[in-house]
């Protein structure tokens, strides 16, 4: 009963109509359990829906990205139905593909902003926070293939056949990130890559070729950085204290060799030659070649 405790304004209260219950209420009120509870939510939904409220699955368009998936594993095979890993080689892939968008769209973000005559205090934070943001998201592409590792070479066999020669190589994306990031394109790697690509595909990536990499933006924003030299250079720079890092950071672990188990040492010393290559392969052309 509404209104007063004491019961003053009864009367009126139960005059007053009755408030229609949303279809939500009434679809709990009518089943309990499981089976209500399902009905609440479905109706909640569709609710929802009429509001024009956003909505979970029509935000990430789910249907339209579940529908993406289209083995081409015919069964063929001794098994007789189609092959159960190409379903994970397909996701894998297309998760690869979803990242490297994120990728370039922050990339894209840092290049404009480090393209801009003056680069505020504020936009700098910003830049190293998305910058950040790309090495984790580099990490976890790294982390992905071990998913893709539980596919035995045998159970990828099951279904080679079907892909008719399609390949990594032929990632847009992958070619566009590469040519944002200033990777050399030598004529090696065009005969080796460009022509794995449609025509429409490697419009796209020349395109890309032709847009000043994000080392050359760095490269120009550090020379209008005050109090540079106008003959800042900035990969010797770069290069010196990059080889001095490493040489402290190997000397460091010379100088304990007396402290820890000649294994740890080893294992030491061979994560400083993985880093000092890495390093190398940056400016030394020809290192590079060898990635």
């Amino acid at each position: 009963m509404g209104g007063c405790p004491l019961g003053y304004g009864a009367a009126a209260a139960a005059e007053a109509p009755e408030e229609a219950e949303p279809p939500a209420k009434r679809a709990r009120a009518a089943g309990g359990g499981a089976a209500g509870t399902a009905a609440a939510g479905a109706a909640a939904g569709a609710e929802a829906a009429a509001r024009g409220d956003c909505y979970y699955g029509d935000y990430l368009r789910v249907e339209r990205l579940l529908s993406c998936q289209a083995p081409r594993s015919s069964g063929a095979g001794t098994s007789g139905v189609p092959a159960h890993d190409e379903l994970l080689f397909i996701i894998t892939h297309q998760a690869y593909e979803l990242w490297f968008k994120q990728i370039l769209h922050e990339l894209t973000w840092v290049h404009q902003s480090l393209g801009a005559e003056v680069v505020s205090e504020a936009e700098h934070l910003r830049v190293v926070q998305r910058l950040r943001r790309v090495v984790k998201i580099l990490k976890l592409l790294v982390a992905q293939f071990e998913v893709l590792e539980t596919m035995t070479p045998l159970d990828f066999m099951e279904f080679r056949g079907d892909l008719e020669g399609a390949s990594g190589f032929q990632s847009v994306q992958f070619r566009k990130l590469e040519a944002l990031l200033g990777v050399p394109h030598t004529a090696e790697r065009s005969a080796a890559f460009d022509r794995r690509l449609t025509e429409a595909d490697l419009a796209q990536v020349g395109a890309a070729r032709e847009t000043p990499s994000l080392v050359e933006r760095v490269g120009a924003w550090l020379e209008r950085t005050p109090g540079l030299d106008g003959g800042f250079d900035f990969f010797s720079k770069f290069e010196a204290a990059t080889t001095a890092a490493l040489k402290q950071q190997r000397d460091g672990v010379l100088a304990g060799v007396n402290t820890r188990p000649a294994k740890a040492t080893s294992s030491l010393l061979a994560e400083c030659a993985e880093s000092e290559a890495a390093f190398r392969s940056i400016f030394d052309e020809g290192a590079h070649a060898l990635l």
